[in-house]
């Protein structure tokens, strides 16, 4: 696969896990009601937690390091999804977003959790693995 290539499924998969985010939004509340909640429109909810995407590729990418590319389940579903519903959560709870601390937290949580299903110890020990997100699951 060469560059080019490479670049292009990158960014197929943080399109999944925009989707998958959208989804577990759409399944916790009602979605016009979370609207209100927040006071703000679609696409300022969509832009603010499709953000978060960058991140979960590092966290994923740090979990097929640690693993040898073994996925103990489907990340979109276990980790992608509820996270969208807890984000959806904390604004009908709040009526503002998380920030971005508390949000990137939660997704490393859960990544972490994810993947220590495979035994996974420690994501992010890899020397070609060269975000600054280590996370220790052990």
């Amino acid at each position: 696969m060469n560059d080019i290539e490479t670049a292009r499924e990158r960014a197929h998969e943080s399109e999944i896990y925009a989707a998958f985010f959208m989804e577990g939004i759409r399944d916790a509340v009602d979605y016009n009601a979370l609207l209100a909640r927040w006071d703000k429109g679609c696409i300022e909810l969509v832009s603010q937690v499709t953000r978060y995407t960058p991140h979960v590729a590092e966290l994923v990418a740090a979990g097929v390091v640690a693993t040898g590319n073994e996925f103990p389940g489907v990340y979109e579903y276990e980790v992608c999804s509820p996270f969208g519903m807890w984000w959806a959560k904390h604004i009908m709870d709040t009526g503002i977003e998380p920030n971005e601390e508390l949000a990137k937290k939660w997704l490393t949580d859960a990544t972490a959790e994810f993947f220590a299903q495979n035994g996974a110890t420690r994501l992010g020990d890899h020397p070609e693995f060269t975000t600054s997100t280590k996370v220790n699951l052990g």
